[in-house]
Order: structure tokens, then sequence, then C-alpha cells
């Protein structure tokens, strides 16, 4: 194959992995990863990504459905979507955002806040 083809599969397949939905077990062994190691390094990164998502991303989205109180670290968040998925294994196979979603707008509602 000429290198070109082979160079163009690589950019391929690396363009399709950064697009891939992470799923719960993904997410669940990102997050794991992250508490043993005192919830710093990369897995902490990457899990807190998904567990702690942005309230407004970019000018026009709209505010998010949750209000985490003040003082919740990142790795308390991890554990609460964690326990999610130990209730809902079922979902450990879809994408994580809905579910993390939903997980925090249950969890930590913005009503109870105001």
């Amino acid at each position: 194959m000429p290198p070109i083809f082979v160079t163009g599969i690589a950019l391929w397949l690396a363009m399709s992995a950064v697009r891939a939905d992470v799923t719960g077990h993904a997410l669940v062994a990102t997050c794991t990863k992250a508490l043993a190691n005192a919830y710093t390094g990369v897995a902490a990164a990457e899990c807190d990504w998904y567990v702690n998502p942005c309230r407004v991303c970019g000018r026009e989205a709209p505010a998010k459905a949750w209000c985490v109180p003040d003082g919740t670290s990142s790795a308390d968040l991890a554990r609460v979507i964690l326990a999610a998925f130990k209730v809902a294994p079922e979902v450990l196979t879809h994408p994580v955002k809905p579910f993390v979603e939903a997980t925090l707008t249950a969890r930590f509602p913005c009503a109870a806040r105001h």
C-alpha cells in the first residue's frame, strides 16, 4: 500500500476515536482509576470532563439543570456517578453524557437550592 493511503487510514482511525462517545464502561474504569490514585493525574482529568461538565458551553448554550453544592469536589461527583452506574448497569454500554446529566439533575436539582 502507498504510504499516503496508510497515513490516511491512521488519521481516519484517530479522528474516529476522538469523536467516539465514551461508554459507561470506559467512564467507570477511568473514574475508578482516578479515585484509586487520589483523584490525580490523567485519569482524574478524563473523569472530570464527564462528571463535572460545564454548565454553559458556548454563547448560545442553555444553563444546565443541576446545582452542585459549593464544596463538592470532582471526586465526590465521580463517586455519585459510579454509584448511579451500580444501580443502572444496563446503561454501561451507552454514551455517558445523557446518563451523567440526568444523574446530576436528579441528585442536585436547582429548585432545592433556591
